[in-house]
């Protein structure tokens, strides 16, 4: 059936009456209304704020089930933070809130960038540069896209500004890890440490930091604690069993 795509999630009867029409006639017509989809350039948060937009627009309608909710282009929300130290953590901050908000489908806007490495208005959309240099989100889509397979259950544990993204894989022997830190003023060397109720599952067998690269990372282990060193503009992918 059609679709209406909306720029960042929002609903404004003066600009977006496609929409609120799409919505309203599906309704009075009883026909089915599939999907919610929109164009998502801003940060983790605002995917709530879509999400409540939305539900809020087919309430007043009327509607007691909604449809799924789809984006169908995303990314950072300007070059400056594309291109940034943190946009590691930036995009890894918005694939959680996709999970948390039951996002059904996402797409990052391009695969390669159309815009060269001196166009400061328009670079970093994609997830590697018109150049064939990966960028960071091509690093944290893999990340998350590895993390997702063949799991039998995932966690998202929230701390102050840190954030723990564990899943079981389906032969509940192994399990792999995301762990980064929202907070782009911290840029010095700290430590991290991971404590597990079950020591006997904790093996640490591998560590990668992602940031624009993929580096190897040290992980030290102490009974049922894993341990490594980060800095705030680094996400840290862990494997262990």
């Amino acid at each position: 059936g059609p679709a209406v795509n909306q720029y960042n999630g929002k609903i404004d009867p003066a600009r977006d009456t496609a929409v609120n029409e799409l919505i309203s006639y599906a309704k009075a017509n009883n026909v089915p209304f599939d999907f919610i989809s929109w164009h998502h350039y801003r940060y983790a948060l605002d995917v709530l704020t879509a999400k409540n937009a939305f539900y809020q627009t087919l309430q007043q309608r009327n509607y007691s089930t909604y449809p799924e909710l789809v984006i169908t282009e995303w990314n950072a929300p300007s070059t400056a933070v594309r291109t940034s130290p943190y946009a590691a953590g930036v995009m890894a901050d918005n694939f959680v809130a996709f999970f948390k908000e039951n996002i059904s489908a996402q797409t990052v806007y391009t695969w390669q960038d159309y815009a060269y490495a001196n166009d400061t208005n328009y670079r970093g959309y994609g997830l590697i540069s018109r150049e064939g240099i990966s960028l960071p989100v091509f690093y944290i889509h893999q990340a998350f896209d590895a993390l997702t397979k063949n799991v039998s259950g995932i966690s998202v544990i929230e701390l102050a500004n840190q954030t723990v993204v564990l899943a079981q894989q389906s032969n509940m022997s192994c399990y792999k890890g995301l762990y980064w830190i929202e907070d782009a003023n911290i840029s010095s060397i700290f430590n991290v440490s991971l404590r597990f109720a079950n020591a006997d599952r904790v093996i640490a067998n591998q560590s990668v930091g992602i940031k624009g690269t993929v580096v190897a990372k040290n992980t030290a282990q102490n009974g049922s604690t894993i341990s490594f060193q980060a800095d705030g503009f680094e996400v840290v992918a862990l494997s262990f069993c």
